[in-house]
């Protein structure tokens, strides 16, 4: 009888035990939990969760904007900055001093997971031969003529 009831305790003991460690690894899950969620261009990463209290630390984080390049004949001129010009003028993306490119010939801007150009010279601007009037979306590989004559500069995108 004493022995049934020493194996009772100690059943009682490593159940009580076992629901220990399994809430110590529960809590340290939730503590060091780092989630990123992504709701409409919103991205929070978790940085601290008190089980108790229930109370979530959390912060906002900026999503990496991928490098833009134009590889035009030997230069390459690069950003990440949204709203970066192009141009022959004081612009962050130089290009070749040519007649046919503006001082500010182009606006590049990254929203919503894409790079997009934008025409602001005179002389015109196509992406893949097509002229852009407005904002048209960029690939990797697209090829953009600064000017509507077949003797106008031609980069490359090259995005990433």
């Amino acid at each position: 009888m004493r022995l049934l009831r020493s194996k009772r305790v100690l059943v009682l003991l490593s159940a009580f035990t076992t629901a220990g460690m399994v809430a110590a690894i529960a809590f340290a899950a939730v503590t060091s939990q780092q989630v990123i969620t992504d709701t409409t261009n919103m991205h929070l990463r978790v940085v601290k969760t008190i089980a108790d209290g229930f109370a979530t630390v959390m912060e906002q984080i900026r999503p990496a904007v991928p490098v833009l390049r134009l590889v035009t004949g030997s230069s390459v001129a690069e950003t990440t900055m949204s709203g970066a010009r192009a141009g022959r003028g004081p612009v962050e993306l130089v290009l070749p001093e040519v007649p046919t490119v503006s001082r500010v010939h182009a606006i590049f801007t990254f929203a919503a997971g894409r790079w997009r150009v934008t025409n602001q010279g005179m002389n015109g601007l196509s992406v893949n031969g097509v002229p852009v009037s407005g904002e048209q979306p960029l690939s990797d590989g697209d090829s953009i003529r600064w000017g509507k004559s077949q003797d106008a500069p031609l980069s490359r995108i090259q995005i990433g």
